[in-house]
């Protein structure tokens, strides 16, 4: 899915180490990330939530954040949240122990 930002688009795909990457640029994971994109996030948050998605001649977050706030933040980060929802980006689902004592 092409990520629009104003008059400009980018080719996203899912990187295997997105949490390494947003841990290493945001100081959270995927699952963390997406529950500020759907909130009222800043232009920056969702420029560095975006970014392990564009490509490498992609500008930096900055610039990313710059454009975002010039275009409109709501459509970007709706765009940015559904990179987001997609089934690769989800985190896992941990499942409740069993209760042994009660069957």
């Amino acid at each position: 899915m092409p990520l629009k930002i104003g008059d400009k688009s980018f080719s996203t795909s899912k990187p295997d180490d997105l949490d390494g990457q947003l841990l290493a640029s945001a100081g959270c994971n995927a699952g963390e990330m997406a529950g500020m994109l759907a909130g009222a996030p800043l232009a920056s948050t969702v420029a560095q939530a975006a970014r392990p998605f564009l490509g490498k001649d992609a500008p930096d977050v900055p610039a990313l954040a710059d454009a975002i706030d010039r275009a409109g933040i709501e459509q970007v980060r709706r765009d940015v949240l559904a990179l987001y929802s997609s089934p690769a980006a989800a985190p896992a689902s941990v499942s409740a122990p069993k209760d042994h004592a009660n069957g």
